[in-house]
């Protein structure tokens, strides 16, 4: 009789101890509160405090957003209605407004220090009063305070690079924000 891994477990184990052993279900979920703030390498980091309207932006702030961000993209927990960080276009938008397309130069950014690939948007907080890193909100949207977002890079889980920061210019309603993005002051 030929003796196989399987069968000198079953049988150092007894047939019966082994098939009343209960198996424990893993957890799906990994609280992102609890995670470690230097797992995620970013590198080209914020070097500066860049100025979005009458916000300051400092760099230790950029660098926290873009953390939990990829936290949040690594464990595929997308946040709020806008499933947060997404894709960021960097191309004019869209706009019902006809005339719009006519003469607005749209949104294009130029981000020396990022490397080709996918650029990620994430939500910067201006208003504490709920969080000071997006979570998705009671709302599902950042809300009508919070218009800037940083832009950013993910490569291979562990490293981001750190690309900028952006701004609305404007909204259409007291959630949604219609208008093009600006950079801020330095963009990056």
């Amino acid at each position: 009789m030929q003796l196989t891994w399987n069968s000198l477990l079953v049988a150092s184990l007894g047939a019966t101890n082994v098939l009343a052993t209960p198996i424990a279900k893993q957890a799906s979920t990994v609280d992102v509160s609890k995670r470690d703030p230097g797992a995620v390498s970013v590198t080209s980091g914020p070097s500066n405090s860049p100025l979005c309207d009458d916000k300051i932006w400092s760099p230790s702030d950029l660098t926290a957003a873009i953390q939990q961000a990829t936290d949040y993209k690594a464990l595929g927990q997308y946040q709020g209605k806008d499933s947060y960080p997404h894709t960021f276009e960097n191309r004019p938008q869209k706009s019902s407004n006809p005339f719009k397309w006519l003469f607005d130069d749209g949104e294009t950014f130029t981000f020396p220090n990022c490397p080709t690939g996918e650029l990620l948007e994430f939500p910067l907080m201006r208003d504490t009063s709920r969080n000071a890193i997006y979570t998705g909100g009671p709302n599902n949207r950042p809300g009508p305070n919070n218009p800037d977002r940083v832009i950013f890079t993910y490569q291979d889980g562990t490293h981001a690079t750190y690309c900028g920061v952006i701004t609305h210019k404007g909204t259409d309603d007291a959630e949604l924000f219609n208008g093009d993005f600006v950079g801020c002051n330095p963009l990056y």
